[in-house]
């Protein structure tokens, strides 16, 4: 009794007045939702945010443009180092396409011997005939690998590289070659007559219709023109 006659006005006036912190942890809070929501929707924000996401686009295609190109440019650079290693400044280039035999004329950077492979398979797991001819300057480091004696009507694959060592060309252990394929004209001779070579110049030169006339001379050279169109592709 003592304690509460002591107790002045002023004090239980301030005890009434203080009102206890609002804590609520039980659960979903209304409140707390309804700010959220609230920030959410605001005009304000959602212009903000759709900048930041168009901000964020427009940087990853900036980003991937940028990487894209790099890659390009280092597979350009990785093919024009390959092509370089193979010691070719020109070539392969075919000619003289016949039903067994053609040329293949290559030039070099430099002195050396440029090694021709030929196979009847992409993979090269068996070579049908390998020829290597020394470049020197006097012929300008160019050289023509003839190879005869083939098969007519058949697709062959071939691969060129020089070997000079001395000036960083190891040659074929280096697995650094320029590709060809090549398809011989079928045989003719039986229709009594050579047209294979002429043909295949005309055809090089000029590829335009050819006249003949009826019966098997015309499908002899139907089919001459058909094997050549689809030969020579290196």
């Amino acid at each position: 009794a003592s304690d509460v006659d002591n107790t002045t006005d002023e004090e239980l006036s301030t005890e009434e007045t203080q009102l206890p912190p609002f804590e609520f942890n039980y659960g979903f809070n209304g409140l707390r939702f309804l700010c959220q929501y609230l920030h959410r929707t605001n005009p304000r924000h959602i212009a903000k945010r759709q900048r930041d996401l168009q901000a964020a686009r427009a940087y990853l295609l900036l980003r991937g443009r940028r990487a894209l190109a790099r890659r390009i440019a280092s597979e350009q650079l990785l093919g024009l180092v390959k092509s370089k290693l193979v010691g070719l400044s020109d070539g392969p280039v075919l000619g003289s396409v016949s039903d067994q035999s053609f040329t293949v004329w290559s030039r070099a950077f430099g002195a050396g011997q440029i090694v021709v492979q030929l196979a009847l398979t992409p993979d090269f797991s068996s070579l049908d005939e390998t020829q290597s001819v020394p470049v020197v300057r006097d012929a300008d480091y160019a050289c023509a690998c003839t190879f005869e004696h083939l098969h007519s009507g058949c697709q062959y694959y071939g691969r060129v590289c020089l070997l000079a060592p001395s000036r960083g060309f190891p040659g074929p252990d280096a697995d650094n070659f320029a590709f060809f394929k090549v398809r011989t004209l079928p045989d003719c001779n039986a229709a009594g007559a050579d047209l294979a070579p002429a043909l295949s110049l005309l055809l090089l030169s000029r590829p335009v219709p050819i006249a003949v006339g009826k019966g098997p001379m015309k499908a002899v050279v139907q089919a001459i023109c058909g094997q050549v169109k689809s030969s020579l592709s290196i």
